[in-house]
């Protein structure tokens, strides 16, 4: 099914951008039915470059319309979202389309990761109850160790997407980045928790952990470094308790909305 202009689920707080996958016809209508988690990433360096190399040519006073730039003329794939730093919120994909944003690629590929996933999983292991996928010598997933299987018995991304289907049963949100070691920003974190409290009730998706995950939690194969930091987002930077504390539901609110929401143009 094509996507036609207008059609779909779009929040009526967001900046309407339709991104540039949905307009070629590459993306796939779904069910709400199916969004049973949020998927949060970061722009990477590239949308930084951009903006640096093209602000003068387009006459771009921020990072966020460079990523509108990419998203809708340059990159089929992208998240169903877009935070700039100053709480810009930007949509390219309604909730109700599936987005490319978090995917292990085709049907086939996901197949075989998930099969790999499992073998690894049963194996004769190098240490007693530890999914095998996770021993290595150089510790590189100790990070996915710690966060999921010591604390949660969670084995491997395929607990939460048992054919590795993961852009089929989410919605992404992208932060643009900000450069090295800078935080994002206070009024991107804002605009964040907000979306994230209105999908949670639009789709009844529980806000907690284990529902909002980091593209490195479901993808760590290709987002973690090889020094063994996940990057996307860099945990420095995001964190569900770092957004959040311990009780999501006594600090998300309409309350938290922006005062004045501000949106930039498509240059």
């Amino acid at each position: 099914m094509k996507w036609k202009d207008g059609e779909g689920i779009w929040d009526p707080e967001a900046a309407i951008h339709p991104g540039l996958g949905l307009r070629k016809g590459k993306l796939e209508i779904r069910s709400l039915e199916s969004i049973k988690r949020i998927i949060v990433h970061h722009t990477g360096v590239g949308i930084l470059g951009r903006f640096a190399r093209d602000k003068d040519r387009f006459g771009w006073y921020s990072p966020n319309q460079a990523a509108i730039h990419v998203y809708t003329r340059i990159m089929a794939a992208c998240g169903h979202y877009s935070i700039g730093w100053k709480g810009e919120i930007v949509q390219y994909v309604p909730d109700n389309w599936t987005a490319w944003h978090a995917g292990y690629g085709k049907a086939r590929r996901r197949r075989r990761l998930a099969e790999w996933f499992d073998r690894m999983r049963y194996r004769k292991r190098l240490e007693a109850d530890v999914p095998a996928w996770l021993v290595r010598k150089d510790g590189r997933f100790d990070w996915w160790l710690k966060r999921w299987w010591a604390t949660r018995r969670i084995p491997s991304p395929t607990f939460w997407f048992p054919d590795l289907d993961v852009n089929g049963g989410t919605i992404g949100i992208e932060l643009v980045s900000t450069p090295g070691k800078e935080p994002f920003r206070p009024l991107q974190l804002r605009a964040l928790r907000t979306l994230l409290a209105r999908l949670s009730n639009r789709h009844q998706v529980p806000l907690d952990e284990d529902h909002a995950l980091t593209h490195s939690d479901v993808c760590p194969l290709s987002r973690t470094t090889k020094g063994g930091v996940p990057w996307d987002p860099p945990p420095a930077k995001y964190s569900f308790s770092m957004l959040f504390g311990s009780s999501p539901a006594n600090v998300v609110g309409i309350s938290d909305a922006l005062d004045t929401p501000h949106h930039d143009p498509l240059p």
